[in-house]
């Protein structure tokens, strides 16, 4: 790394002029050679290779994830909730929670008598945008409406959504 020769940004904090001044206070660029993602909490840690960090694009679905999350959480959508958890992942008995939504699927908590479980539900597809996410959300839940019904079309139903466990924790 090295410093940077000028500062060509304008700067908003009231005392940024001082510390540029300052012989002691330098702007440095920082080229990473090697990138190490860490999804939260130790989920989803990878290494990045960093062609692939330089060229990643904003979740197309990130911007509604909280309001996504907060729509699913309600009571109109409880009893789809229910039936992603006895259909996709087989577990009856237990209350289910959407915890986060992007392009490519829900991560969900699942909390029976017996433990509390978290999922990675994939999308078929993954959503381009908001409502393509919607879209995916709600073949999600009609899929496993079908599944819960007997409903089946030749072939339709022969490989369910991916369905990740990431963790669990017994209840005492």
């Amino acid at each position: 790394m090295r410093p940077l020769e000028t500062c060509t940004t304008q700067v908003a904090h009231p005392y940024a002029d001082a510390l540029l001044e300052d012989g002691r206070f330098d702007l440095w660029r920082v080229a990473p050679s090697e990138i190490f993602y860490v999804g939260g909490f130790g989920v989803g840690t990878t290494w990045v290779e960093k062609d692939d960090y330089t060229e990643a694009k904003p979740d197309a679905v990130a911007h509604e994830a909280v309001g996504l999350c907060k729509t699913l959480n309600g009571d109109k959508h409880a009893q789809d909730r229910s039936t992603i958890a006895s259909t996709l992942l087989g577990l009856d008995d237990s209350e289910v929670r959407v915890d986060g939504v992007d392009r490519l699927g829900l991560d969900v908590r699942v909390k029976t008598p017996d433990s509390t479980d978290e999922y990675r539900i994939g999308f078929r597809v993954p959503a381009r945008s908001v409502e393509d996410a919607k879209s995916e959300i709600n073949k999600l839940f009609q899929e496993a409406w079908e599944l819960e019904q007997g409903v089946e079309y030749a072939g339709a139903y022969e490989d369910k959504p991916a369905v990740l466990k990431r963790a669990s924790e017994p209840d005492p």
